[in-house]
């Protein structure tokens, strides 16, 4: 599985904001995620890696 090359805190992140698109999909003003900057980068990497 893809996920087991990423690290467990962005694993966990990207748990978070799955649940947190499914709560918010029906929304029309959807509040951001809060994301810490230092981990940025990492989860950005992790989405062109993931293909999402």
């Amino acid at each position: 599985m893809k996920l087991l090359l990423c690290s467990g805190i962005i694993v966990e992140k990207i748990c978070e904001y799955f649940c947190y698109n499914e709560k918010h999909k029906d929304q029309v003003n959807v509040p951001d995620m809060d994301i810490p900057p230092e981990l940025c980068l990492e989860l950005l990497m992790a989405a062109d890696f993931l293909n999402t």
